[in-house]
């Protein structure tokens, strides 16, 4: 678990990776219980039971649903505790911002232009093929929506590509 509390230092996300731990020990205890008072239930159950074998499942279904409801209520927490831990880093990576980079190869040179070149946002913003105004509403900032001859252009691209790759013997 060091391993994981360091890459979360790295990474710099805040983890509760102890409580991960407790929550995660909590989870498997109760789901081991459910599971050994289930298999004593189904033993039970088999042939004719007799009436205090009855009283005895009746017991063991109520410990059964109580395990059940408390594994449940520990269920979310572990999860949303579980779902902030980032992947590992890979040991090359530079730790660090922007300033960290490391440039591990170039090829060919940085062309010249007679004009400012612009970015592919820019451009289609200008042609009105982006709206990021309504998909940062429905999903958020850095989002957009693709519209106009750009969804024609889209689909066009995919059916070219799919073309291709049918031609190549993909199905």
């Amino acid at each position: 678990m060091d391993l994981v509390k360091k890459n979360c230092t790295i990474r710099n996300v805040s983890a509760d990776v102890d409580r991960l731990l407790a929550l995660d020990e909590e989870r498997r205890n109760l789901q081991q219980e459910i599971d050994d008072f289930k298999a004593v239930r189904n033993a039970k159950s088999k042939g004719k039971p007799s009436d205090d074998d009855i009283v005895a499942m009746k017991e063991l279904g109520e410990k059964i649903k109580q395990r059940e409801e408390a594994f449940k209520s520990v269920e979310p927490e572990y999860l949303d505790h579980l779902l902030v831990i980032p992947n590992r880093t890979h040991p090359d990576s530079p730790i660090g911002g922007e300033s960290d980079f490391v440039v591990v190869e170039e090829r060919g040179s940085i062309p010249q232009f007679s004009f400012e070149p612009r970015d592919h946002e820019a451009i289609m913003t200008d042609l009105d093929f982006l709206d990021f105004e309504r998909g940062a509403k429905v999903a958020g900032s850095k989002f957009y929506f693709v519209k106009n001859d750009a969804v024609r252009l889209n689909a066009a691209l995919l059916s070219y590509g799919m073309d291709i790759l049918e031609t190549h013997g993909y199905t």
